[in-house]
């Protein structure tokens, strides 16, 4: 059980710190959130980044899709 909560309060700090997996920038309005993903990786409307298939014009992927659907267009670009 007590490693349980070390792990947990573990994993609380690595997030809060802005140490999200593949994350160059954290959300300002939430830290456990990416805001910008390294080259490579997308962002997730989880707020993840992810490698997906890239989509042209898509701004953010669809984390429940089975196709690496796109959740969010750039301007220019529809669904």
């Amino acid at each position: 059980m007590k490693i349980k909560v070390v792990i947990a309060i573990l994993l609380f700090v690595v997030l809060t710190m802005g140490q999200l997996p593949n994350c160059q920038t954290t959300s300002v309005t939430n830290p456990l959130k990416c805001a910008q993903c390294n080259t490579g990786f997308q962002l997730d409307d989880q707020g993840q980044c992810k490698f997906y298939t890239p989509i042209e014009g898509c701004l953010i992927y669809n984390s429940t899709s089975s196709s690496s659907g796109c959740f969010t267009c750039l301007e220019q670009y529809l669904l």
